[in-house]
């Protein structure tokens, strides 16, 4: 039992090794060659966007229980939790045989659905370490800090995968399946910070569970914000994770190029991120809030408008820009909820951005099929554009009518 100013110490020893333990979950030497992978493989464009399809529909029924999970029985256990699913399913997509083999398509499915234990666990476990430390206003400055460490891992890794991809593309997966083990028992080294007052009686699971979902749909400032969140992180994380790679190959750029590019892109990322808080002081919250999603649907335009070899610079704006919002959107989500209900809240927006995933990948893959990739990134910031702008006025017209 931890007593006295060895807890203030635990919870603060918490911060180095969540950072530690983000960048052991964000090796990523599969990232510039997995859709090439399921390709060679035997997998079509359309085929892999099918496979993605049910992946995160999976993914998004699992985020809401494995929220409440975290909130009941601990966020350090889900964490080492989802880091060794995801080390075991990485490792079954590498099992040699056809595409259509079963253990092939339950690694794919598991694989991120094992990051759901980690979506909103990780979050909640950083800031509440944090009151716990009595260093809350520093959560957005610190928050920053682990999403860089995050963008140079990925960056690095992804560098040195596309150089291992040229000779042994397996061994991409297997290092990363490494790194999953190692990250879950970095996780059980981190102390569990306190999910509620002094002498309050913990809810069950399903009272957590419920509870969670209620506030959500019963709070419109929360709903909007958890809609606003999923919107906005949707095609960053699809232009980051999925359109990248056969982006780059439909211009012309041969695959040993993917990893410095994408390296470029964690690059401008990680810069978002250190810069995230002097921005938001700098220009407030609000304006930051609005103007990254317009600088996001230009971006995605100008794919469309003029696909070549140097668009692809467009992407590292892309992860810039994301980077800014992600902060202020994150610490106004954590403020408007309690702790008790806090990582289950916080997978809402992974749930609606899965949900959402489900249909916007394979139909951008569709058409990309039947035009070019561009051409469909480029139609689909129209829908980015009415959707992030309906969400906004919603959003604020709810917390203008909560204060009046």
């Amino acid at each position: 039992m931890i007593k006295g100013g060895a807890k203030a110490r635990a919870y603060s020893a918490n911060i180095p090794r969540f950072l530690v333990y983000r960048a052991g979950i964000s090796v990523s030497f599969w990232l510039p060659i997995w859709v090439i992978y399921y390709q060679q493989r035997g997998l079509s464009l359309v085929e892999i966007g099918i496979l993605e399809s049910a992946t995160w529909i999976v993914s998004a029924l699992a985020e809401i229980p494995t929220g409440a999970l975290a909130d009941h029985y601990g966020r350090r256990l889900c964490l080492a939790s989802g880091a060794l699913l995801m080390g075991l399913a990485v490792m079954a997509v590498t099992v040699p045989g056809p595409a259509v083999a079963p253990i092939f398509i339950v690694g794919a499915i598991l694989w991120p659905t094992a990051y759901t234990l980690i979506n909103g666990a990780d979050n909640a476990l950083l800031y509440d370490s944090m009151v716990a430390d009595g260093r809350e206003p520093h959560f957005r400055h610190v928050f920053g800090q682990a999403t860089a460490v995050q963008q140079a891992t990925q960056g690095v890794t992804s560098l040195v995968g596309a150089w291992l991809a040229t000779f042994d593309i397996g061994l991409c997966f297997t290092l990363t399946a490494i790194a999953g083990g190692v990250s879950a028992g970095l996780a059980l080294s981190l102390h569990e910070p306190p999910r509620e007052s002094a002498g309050e009686r913990r809810n069950s699971y399903w009272t957590t569970l419920g509870e969670g979902v209620r506030i959500a749909v019963a709070r419109p400032v929360v709903r909007y914000q958890v809609l606003f969140g999923a919107v906005t992180l949707l095609f960053p994380f699809l232009i980051t994770f999925v359109f990248f790679q056969p982006y780059a190959t439909e211009v012309g750029l041969p695959i040993w190029l993917l990893g410095p590019l994408a390296l470029v892109m964690r690059g401008g990322a990680m810069a978002g991120s250190f810069v995230a808080h002097r921005v938001s002081a700098w220009l407030g919250a609000n304006r930051v809030i609005v103007g990254a999603p317009l600088v996001i649907v230009l971006c995605l335009a100008s794919l469309g408008i003029a696909p070549a070899p140097q668009t692809v610079l467009v992407f590292v704006v892309i992860a810039f820009v994301n980077a800014l919002l992600r902060p202020p959107l994150a610490e106004l989500l954590n403020r408007a909820v309690s702790t008790r209900e806090r990582a289950t809240v916080l997978s809402l927006e992974s749930v609606v951005m899965t949900s959402l995933n489900a249909v916007v990948e394979p139909a951008v893959f569709t058409v990309a099929s039947l035009a070019s990739l561009g051409l469909a990134l480029g139609v689909s910031s129209a829908g980015v554009l009415a959707a992030t702008g309906a969400l906004l006025v919603l959003w604020w017209r709810a917390a203008a009518t909560r204060l009046s």
